[in-house]
């Protein structure tokens, strides 16, 4: 327990640990439930942000057993047999207890098959328990891409009417909540409650050892005075190239000023702020015609990508790139947060900075994630919502208080941590994911969020006409999604 305290406080600029009811320091697990004047004097939480104050309260219900079915892959991160001298695992396993005995509840975690391939045979569990009526499951955990198809057949609950839930603290991401909301009504959610989710968060890594050689600005600067922008990556990015063994073929063998994979230019559109679709008058989604800045953002990554020597691409999210930039090859590698993991031993420092802004108009920055995380859905035949309301906000809470730092701790290299400076921005970097309605539909959606990465890779110059073939059939699939759910009783229902 003293390594998790020790790692806490280094992570203290990152996470702020409090809360206002319950066992909320980490290290005394068998702290009882407390009241809100017991936990923090009034002086003290009046200095605390209300997005960090948990108000469970003392909700105790006597031994009932909370169901989550998970998607098998990713069962770990509910569940962890007991204190065994792994960071993330010793942290699950912590904060499942808890929860317990916080509530007075038993969670029981239930794994099935759950990858992409096996999305029909996810879906038809949970379908298959409804029908029968046994309650099976009451919180349920799977792949983003396909769990919005839950909702549409009117097997999840609604959110915003779940008891104790409350969508506007921290370790929840309420923009992908409201985002997926169908007149007033959403049943998916992500948050700290499963600790993955960091790993597909789009970043920019810098190695510092060829920054420095090239004489790059800083970068932090850069971002603190919001200049981290497309064009000032590319600028940066196309004087740090060289064909080192002189044979005028470029391959992972020469150095490159920036690696831009495939995944991260299918959700470039999340990043730099591009909406495929607008809320209409109706209060429903329209796929936007004659959409400019859709076509000129495609043009520029194009040019970027196929038009410039000191630039790397591949397919999927680069992994000969990521080896590349672990060699000092490469100067920015734009990838998910999850390929920290595998630059433990890199020996070069390397930095973190944001996804850059599309151009110096774009308020803030945006951070995107890839598909594959989990997400969150609760079953539309709950028996008891208040249990289910009050053990989902509790794991979520106490997910980011105990298991995030240990996350982050064990994926990110300890001296990376001891940057203060890096740690800041990390944080704004996890405040500003951000998703969208047609990229969260994106399944239903004729898969819209991979058309660009798929006519990328096909060297296609441009998508002028194939946007306007596609409209239609993007259109109809929205239109359809409001049908869907409607006809389900969902829009209407719980």
């Amino acid at each position: 327990m003293k390594k998790i305290l020790v790692y806490l406080l280094l992570l203290a600029t990152l996470l702020t640990v409090c809360s206002c009811a319950g066992p909320a320091d980490i290290g005394n697990e068998n702290t009882t439930s407390t009241s809100v004047s017991s936990a923090v004097d009034s002086e003290t939480e009046e200095n605390i942000p209300q997005n960090l104050i948990d108000c469970i309260g003392n909700q105790n219900f006597g031994g009932d057993t909370v169901n989550i079915l998970i998607r098998k892959s990713c069962a770990k991160e509910m569940f962890s047999e007991g204190v065994m001298g792994e960071m993330v695992s010793d942290a699950v396993y912590n904060r499942n207890l808890a929860v317990e005995e916080r509530l007075g509840i038993k969670l029981n975690v239930i794994p099935v098959p759950g990858e992409w391939a096996e999305r029909d045979s996810f879906i038809a569990t949970v379908e298959n328990s409804a029908g029968a009526g046994d309650y099976a499951y009451d919180i349920i955990m799977t792949h983003n891409t396909y769990i919005a198809s839950l909702g549409m057949k009117g097997l999840s609950y609604n959110l915003y009417d779940l008891p104790t839930v409350d969508l506007s603290k921290k370790w929840w991401n309420k923009a992908f909540t409201d985002d997926m909301a169908i007149n007033g009504k959403s049943y998916y959610a992500i948050g700290d409650l499963a600790y993955s989710i960091y790993a597909y968060i789009f970043v920019t890594y810098f190695n510092k050892s060829v920054t420095a050689d090239k004489n790059t600005p800083d970068l932090y600067d850069l971002v603190d005075k919001g200049e981290w922008t497309f064009e000032k990556m590319k600028e940066i990015a196309l004087t740090a190239g060289s064909d080192t063994d002189g044979n005028g073929i470029w391959d992972n063998k020469d150095e490159y000023g920036l690696s831009f994979g495939n995944f991260a230019c299918r959700y470039s559109v999340v990043g730099f702020d591009v909406p495929l679709a607008e809320l209409n008058g109706d209060g429903k989604y329209e796929i936007i015609k004659n959409n400019e800045k859709y076509l000129n953002l495609y043009s520029e990554l194009y040019d970027l990508l196929y038009n410039n020597n000191q630039v790397w691409y591949e397919s999927g999210l680069a992994p000969n790139a990521l080896q590349m930039f672990a060699d000092g090859r490469v100067m920015l590698h734009v990838a998910t947060l999850g390929n920290a993991e595998a630059l433990k031993d890199m020996s070069n420092e390397y930095g973190i900075i944001p996804f850059p802004k599309y151009n110096s108009d774009q308020p803030d920055y945006i951070t995107p994630m890839c598909g594959g995380f989990l997400a969150t859905t609760v079953a539309a035949d709950i028996r008891n919502p208040q249990t289910v309301g009050a053990a989902l906000e509790a794991l979520c809470m106490y997910g980011y208080k105990m298991i995030t730092p240990a996350y982050y701790e064990t994926t990110i290299k300890y001296r990376y941590l001891s940057d203060s400076r890096a740690m800041g921005l990390l944080d704004g970097i996890r405040d500003r994911v951000a998703s969208s309605f047609v990229v969260n539909y994106s399944d239903q959606i004729d898969h819209i969020v991979n058309f660009y990465g798929d006519n990328i890779q096909s060297k296609t110059m441009s998508i002028t006409a194939a946007v306007r073939a596609k409209q239609k059939t993007w259109q109809k699939a929205i239109d359809d999604i409001y049908a869907s759910a409607e006809s389900s009783g969902n829009l209407s229902g719980n």
